[in-house]
């Protein structure tokens, strides 16, 4: 029998980083509103971008969770829907969608360097994800990471 493949990846250890990071950035941000709000984005267009932004989020996310839901259950690798545009779409949910959609909200650029944060500790967490789905799927995997983009979505080489 196939060994199970983990449920949850790299996502805790990713939040586990990036979550205390945007709140410390969102509090500052309150603390010191000159210093880190970009006044120049209007209110009500920073407000509509921010909900235009969390509703393709929460689409794509929600893509993506029923996909995965459906591979894990049936043990097999996942290319279609917004696995074809990248190989870890749930996080490509927060770093392209819903930390974006904060920022914007808060008309924070310290906000936004979020998103250095997560892209940090997603390439350093991510290895270990990489290499269980190697072992797993093997030269399957392989050629699927080979016309497929790590995180962010971008069509699928030919």
């Amino acid at each position: 029998m196939a060994k199970k493949l983990s449920t949850f990846g790299s996502g805790p250890l990713i939040f586990l980083w990036v979550l205390p990071y945007l709140l410390a950035a969102g509090w500052i941000d309150r603390l010191y509103p000159a210093l880190f709000s970009v006044n120049a984005i209007p209110f009500d267009a920073a407000r509509y971008g921010a909900l235009i932004l969390a509703a393709a989020g929460a689409f794509f996310y929600s893509m993506t969770i029923r996909r995965l839901l459906r591979g894990l259950r049936e043990t097999r690798l996942i290319t279609d829907g917004p696995y074809g545009w990248s190989r870890n779409p749930l996080y490509a949910a927060f770093f392209v969608f819903f930390i974006p959609a904060i920022a914007l909200a808060m008309r924070s650029w310290l906000v936004l360097t979020t998103c250095v944060v997560f892209y940090g500790a997603f390439r350093v967490t991510i290895g270990r994800e990489e290499k269980e789905m190697t072992e797993h799927f093997g030269d399957e995997y392989r050629r699927y990471c080979a016309r497929t983009s790590l995180l962010f979505p971008l069509p699928p080489k030919k």
